[in-house]
């Protein structure tokens, strides 16, 4: 508690990795940190479940009141964001 927590984001995130981040978001949550990074640097495909999960994580970390940044967006993240109009949403830019 009080701390900062911090989710990485797997370097395929599709479906299945999907289902187990939304899990780990969950546990960070409970433990109610200050702030929660949500490090996606190493991601290199992204799939519309993944880009749910990441939504979801942002959204409960907010309605939580805990502040949200995103480290190291990398470029298939930004552009899959953008193609479904989640850039705004989630707060993931270039």
């Amino acid at each position: 508690e009080g701390k900062t927590g911090r989710l990485v984001c797997p370097a395929d995130f599709g479906v299945g990795a999907a289902k187990a981040f939304v899990a780990v978001v969950g546990r960070a949550l409970r433990k109610k940190p200050q702030m929660l990074v949500l490090d996606a640097a190493a991601l290199e495909r992204v799939d519309a479940a993944a880009l749910q999960a990441l939504v979801v994580a942002w959204q409960a970390a907010k309605d939580a009141g805990i502040s949200v940044r995103w480290q190291g967006c990398s470029a298939n993240l930004v552009s899959g964001a953008r193609l479904v109009g989640l850039v705004g949403a989630t707060g993931i830019e270039p």
